[in-house]
């Protein structure tokens, strides 16, 4: 496994999106992507389970270092050269959970150059990640990261599904609230009950 440090490693991981774990993940992105011209949409990691997945983690918003088009990997991945990524790979290492069991997707799934979260984005998220769970029938722990990501909790049926709440392991968090922070990997190592 390779970081998105060089242009060879975005092109390896290019390559790999075309493996059939990843087909029907790709035409729901590309479907996205056309929904939403102005914005970008990044790509499930293919190294990540696709739709084989049994955990999926969601987080709240795609950041500059998903976005192609600005020197970005172009995918919602842990493998990311940014903070966030460095410590959800880093919690998901000491978690001890396969990565083949686990997807990462974001609850509002558009860049827009901004972090900041409009009410119709919300509401075409929740929209979105009903959508997105058809695909991902395999999965069976849904991972809430972050404030925004819980408020899932109101379109997800939880008759279905595990659902764990975590903080976000942003370097925002981390400065105000280290506790908080320090205690996302033990929430994470919930999910071995479950899978």
């Amino acid at each position: 496994m390779q970081l998105f440090k060089s242009i060879d490693e975005v092109n390896n991981r290019i390559e790999l999106l075309n493996q059939p774990h990843m087909v029907v993940l790709n035409q729901f992105v590309e479907s996205l992507r056309i929904s939403h011209p102005d914005c970008f949409v990044p790509d499930f990691d293919p190294l990540d389970g696709g739709i084989h997945a049994k955990v999926l983690f969601l987080l709240e918003k795609p950041g500059r270092k998903t976005d192609r088009r600005h020197g970005g990997s172009g995918f919602i991945s842990r493998d990311n050269d940014d903070l966030t990524a460095t410590a959800t790979r880093l919690f998901l290492e000491e978690s001890k959970i396969d990565r083949k069991d686990t997807v990462l997707w974001n609850l509002i799934p558009t860049w827009n150059r901004t972090r900041d979260i409009t009410l119709q984005e919300k509401q075409l998220g929740f929209k979105y990640l009903q959508d997105l769970l058809v695909l991902l029938n395999q999965v069976k722990v849904i991972v809430l990261v972050g404030n925004q990501a819980q408020r899932a909790i109101k379109v997800i049926d939880i008759s279905k599904y595990q659902i764990i709440e975590s903080f976000h392991p942003s370097p925002l968090v981390r400065a105000s609230a280290p506790d908080k922070w320090n205690g996302i990997v033990q929430e994470w190592k919930k999910i071995k009950d479950f899978i």
